[in-house]
């Protein structure tokens, strides 16, 4: 009896043991949220789920993330996703969400991970006051103007906010291009003004978008704005070069010495071909007429 005991403590031991291992040998997921909102239209949250090894943070794909809105329960619940090869998740706030949004000074985001055999249970919130981007575009006697207002929601008035680093750039096909200082730094009424001079290519009626961004802020997240002015040069389609007789012009306009040369290559080599043949059957007929 006392060695049955023995073994059971024993066992219990082990298992206890390996239960402990099994829970250090989990991942301790971190969970970072980002906010972002364009042209004041729905809003959306990205949330990366990582793990840190050694120094470095590594995504952590293929896990689900659950986004509430305010307060965690069913009727706040934002969506849940799994996070793709980034370890991210994007989730857009919902029309069902959006009058109650509309009234908020201020808001709470939350993100949970669930945990299972590999990976611990983790949470984060963040919060965010709501902001707004006004843009225009005015051609004054100091020059060609961009100007930006940041405001922010405060007992349902919108009031502006000084000291708030922005940044005004051009959209162009493959990005973004900034223009003037790196950042401007909104002043007492929320406004910064941006010079733009230089010509620059637009649409066919010489259109140029400009934007301006709120980049990563502690209390708004990251908002765009956009506004659009005919201060480009219009964009004319030249396609006299494609009438032309050059490499890159179409099949009907293909130069002349690259289509007799290559034919010419072709011919000689099937007029080779055409003369063994020719030899191989007098070689034949040769041999017939000696039997």
């Amino acid at each position: 009896m006392k060695r049955t005991k023995q073994i059971l403590l024993f066992l219990l031991t082990i298992a206890g043991a390996v239960s402990v291992y099994a829970q250090d040998d989990k991942i301790e997921p971190r969970i970072d949220l980002s906010y972002f909102q364009s042209d004041n239209d729905v809003p959306y949250v990205v949330v990366q789920v990582r793990k840190k090894i050694e120094r470095r943070f590594l995504p952590l794909a293929g896990i689900p993330v659950t986004l509430y809105f305010q307060e965690e329960s069913d009727s706040m619940k934002i969506g849940e996703i799994i996070s793709n090869a980034k370890g991210e998740v994007k989730m857009l706030l919902p029309d069902r969400l959006m009058e109650y949004w509309n009234q908020l000074d201020s808001y709470d985001f939350l993100a949970s991970v669930a945990s299972n055999d590999s990976i611990e249970a983790g949470s984060e919130s963040l919060t965010i006051n709501r902001a707004r981007i006004h843009i225009s575009t005015d051609s004054t006697e100091k020059g060609r103007l961009i100007q930006a207002v940041i405001e922010r929601k405060q007992n349902d008035k919108w009031v502006p906010v000084p000291d708030v680093e922005m940044k005004i750039f051009v959209n162009r096909r493959f990005g973004r291009l900034f223009i003037g200082e790196e950042t401007y730094t909104s002043d007492e009424d929320g406004l910064i003004e941006a010079e733009f001079s230089g010509d620059m290519p637009g649409d066919e009626n010489g259109v140029i978008e400009f934007g301006c961004m709120i980049e990563d802020h502690e209390e708004f997240g990251t908002l765009f704005a956009y506004a659009k002015n005919k201060w480009g040069t219009p964009m004319v389609d030249d396609n006299s070069a494609f009438a032309k007789r050059t490499l890159w012009s179409s099949r009907n306009k293909t130069p002349y010495w690259l289509l007799i040369f290559p034919n010419l290559a072709i011919a000689g080599v099937w007029g080779i071909i055409g003369y063994l043949i020719l030899q191989i059957y007098r070689i034949k007929k040769l041999a017939k007429g000696q039997q």
